[in-house]
């Protein structure tokens, strides 16, 4: 409620409000000492609480935060009084609009049973009207309540019809918006407050945000459910009854992360400044004496990060998905600045393994399947022709140019000393000044990082929120997949590729278990037929900086991506920033939210009759080994 305009809302400006709310400006205002009316724009809906100081109970409010239409009213009963009025104004607007209108009462019911003998049950009482709403509005609210999990507790849901429903002591809302003239209705929820600690009133917060999130979408999906059957314009998904409010907390929050998450580049600062001399010694020793790497030095504090990582209103979202989103990243950008200042000791595994978790089984079967399968080859085959950086930076210039058309991309092209191959970091590629690249593959290395990397941080710094630019918690195995998954629309995904890929999962696996440099790079060139610089490359990205368990992000998230094609998403859909496949979900419903917009600039390939072809061949369900059939 920070965020709101801090002067009260007088009762003879709402009429103004309300016709301004038609013409496009949201109504966000602060009412009395503690009430607000918060429309984004006019929806067939209003929540309202009635929040009572001799007898009100905290939290209510963030069981409505994920709503676009909301009112909760102050606490004294001579100001709910006052602007009881009010309801009754913007039932009559929106019935104008939408041919009918449901108010939705929410109200807490204290659960007074010490926890100790909690049954773990949370109730919803839904209350409604002799002239109350379909069926199957009631039945929508019912089975989406029953559907979520409450934070460990067993819903149970109960309706009653009454003449005058309405919360203990108060008057009824029902006559209040007319419901007996067929276009209005009312229903009222009362909800046990598992929130509260029932000896203290102490509110839990993880339980109140868990009970909010999924409390709002069964309110969505009930007013859907109303629209759908009620109102003269019909919604096409349910996402579309929440708010498109972003709030200043937000605006604050998402550009700090942002901010620190440039800042944290933790792939740039964990990958060695010296591996094309360590190489060169590691061959003259006959492949018998660990390399020595050295790394950047750091450019920003750890004590300064954590700093301004924790003074992001974070809390202050009220916003569930929001909230989610920026809570996550948060943790996450805490671990990999600790990280940054474990390099070189064996707190950076511990660390690594916080964000990328050892390889699942079926995925670590999976990679030595493909090794077995895959007929070796070697990288430096004699007759394959390659191309120097300054060639390829060239072709990125091209790339880029042609990708920008009425956008500009604002991307440039290093090469550097001090990197081994290439990357892209904060929206920029960099390219190691010895690497070379087959020239068979230049068009597929491009749209990796080009059609890929740097696309999605176009399209992420397009949003409302640019931490999608930077990446959302976990976005690393999303982000590859879609690379690889690139590299083979444009046809330049190799066996040699995707065996490599599937060794870096080994090598991951091998250094969880304690694996020292030497026994990784044998275990690839000795016992799998890597040729040395290859297994060397390999056991360097596994063993960098103490241990970085990124590497089994390639073949996971090529298998995610895969998966997602095979349920019918859109690779445009993919390509909007930088988030994980746990993420896709709350992309959607921001997207029907109206707060995410599409795609800026799709990759070049998706122009290609033959790279449709084949996206649409993968639809119908394919594994990476798939990838190499043609």
């Amino acid at each position: 409620m920070s965020d709101r305009h801090k002067e009260d809302l007088k009762p003879d400006q709402i009429d103004e409000l309300l016709s301004n709310l038609v013409s496009g400006v949201a109504i966000d205002e602060i009412v009395g000492e503690t009430g607000y009316l918060h429309l984004d724009k006019p929806y067939p809906y209003l929540c309202v609480h009635r929040r009572i100081s001799e007898d009100h109970i905290n939290g209510v409010y963030r069981l409505l935060a994920g709503m676009g239409s909301v009112f909760l009213m102050p606490e004294t009963v001579e100001e709910i009084d006052a602007r009881i009025p009010w309801v009754h104004h913007i039932a009559a607007m929106l019935v104008d609009i939408f041919g009918a209108f449901l108010l939705v009462e929410v109200w807490p019911k204290k659960v007074t049973v010490p926890a100790e003998t909690i049954e773990k049950e949370i109730s919803f009482h839904i209350h409604t009207s002799d002239h109350g709403v379909e069926d199957t509005v009631l039945q929508a609210l019912e089975e989406a309540i029953l559907s979520h999990s409450w934070d460990g507790f067993t819903p149970r849901c109960n309706v009653s019809y009454e003449p005058s429903p309405a919360p203990n002591g108060l008057d009824s809302l029902a006559s209040v918006v007319n419901v007996d003239n067929k276009r209005r209705f009312y229903i009222g929820i009362e909800v046990d407050a598992i929130y509260l600690e029932p000896e203290t009133d102490t509110i839990r917060p993880e339980v109140l945000r868990s009970v909010g999130t999924n409390f709002s979408h069964c309110l969505k999906k009930a007013i859907f459910a109303f629209a759908q059957c009620k109102s003269t314009r019909k919604p096409q998904h349910y996402h579309q009854m929440g708010t498109q409010l972003f709030t200043e907390s937000a605006v604050q929050s998402d550009t700090i992360l942002t901010e620190i998450g440039k800042s944290v580049d933790l792939v740039l600062f964990a990958t060695p400044v010296n591996t094309a001399q360590a190489w060169n010694i590691f061959q003259r020793t006959g492949y018998k004496k660990e390399p020595e790497f050295h790394y950047r030095p750091l450019t920003a504090h750890e004590g300064k990060l954590k700093r301004d990582l924790y003074n992001a209103p974070i809390d202050d979202i009220e916003d569930p998905a929001l909230h989610f989103i920026f809570a996550e990243r948060r943790i996450e950008l805490d671990r990999q600045i600790t990280m940054l200042s474990d390099r070189g000791k064996s707190d950076f595994l511990l660390g690594s393994q916080q964000i990328f978790p050892w390889p699942t089984l079926p995925l670590l079967e999976y990679a030595k399947a493909l090794i077995k399968d895959i007929e070796p080859s070697s990288s430096l085959d004699a007759h394959e022709v390659f191309v120097t950086a300054e060639t390829l930076a060239d072709h990125a210039h091209e790339m880029l140019q042609s990708m920008e058309g009425e956008y500009s991309l604002e991307a440039k092209v290093h090469i550097r000393d001090d990197l081994p191959g290439i990357m892209v970091s904060n929206g920029n590629l960099l390219i190691g000044r010895d690497a070379k690249f087959s020239e068979k593959r230049v068009e597929a290395v491009l749209n990796h990082e080009i059609g890929t990397h740097i696309l999605t941080h176009h399209n992420g710094a397009a949003q409302p929120f640019t931490s999608l630019q930077v990446g959302f918690a976990g976005y690393q195995a999303l982000q590859e997949g879609l690379a690889v998954i690139a590299e083979y629309l444009s046809g330049g995904l190799s066996p040699n590729r995707l065996r490599q890929l599937a060794a870096r999962v080994l090598a991951v696996h091998s250094v969880i278990h304690g694996a020292t440099f030497l026994d990784t790079f044998h275990q690839l060139y000795s016992h799998y037929s890597f040729d040395a610089y290859a297994a060397f490359m390999t056991t360097m990205r596994a063993h960098r900086s103490g241990g970085f368990t990124k590497d089994i992000v390639y073949l996971q998230g090529v298998m995610e991506v895969l998966d997602l094609l095979a349920e019918g998403h859109q690779l445009e859909d993919l390509l909007v920033g930088k988030f994980a496949v746990s993420h896709v979900g709350i992309i959607e419903e921001l997207r029907w939210r109206e707060i995410l917009r599409p795609c800026s600039i799709l990759p070049p390939y998706l122009s290609d009759a033959s790279a449709r072809d084949k996206l649409n061949d993968l639809a119908s369900g394919r594994s990476p080994i798939d990838l190499l059939g043609d």
